[in-house]
């Protein structure tokens, strides 16, 4: 019994890591939410973008987006993205 737990517990952190490891390998808007949950707020604007990129018009993601933008102080850039259509603003790189 001890093992199991063991290994439920090593699968629940195994699962937690993966979505920040593979952002580049088709994100949803939860995904992209969990990282800035988590403060990967690099991660989270990539994935955020990758959506935008191949969905401009998913309005959760722009709104996703430009929320974790505005979070960080940088309003103009959020504002850049939602006019925009979110896909083509500066990064945090």
């Amino acid at each position: 019994m001890k093992v199991l737990r063991i290994l439920l517990l090593i699968l629940a952190v195994t699962m937690l890591v993966i979505p920040a490891e593979t952002a580049d390998a088709g994100v949803s808007v939860h995904d992209a939410s969990v990282l800035k949950e988590r403060g990967d707020y690099k991660g989270a604007e990539r994935a955020f973008r990758e959506i935008l990129s191949a969905e401009p018009e998913n309005m959760e993601a722009l709104k996703g987006l430009a929320s974790l933008l505005k979070s960080r102080g940088r309003y103009g850039q959020a504002k850049e993205a939602l006019e925009s259509g979110g896909g083509r603003g500066p990064s945090l790189e």
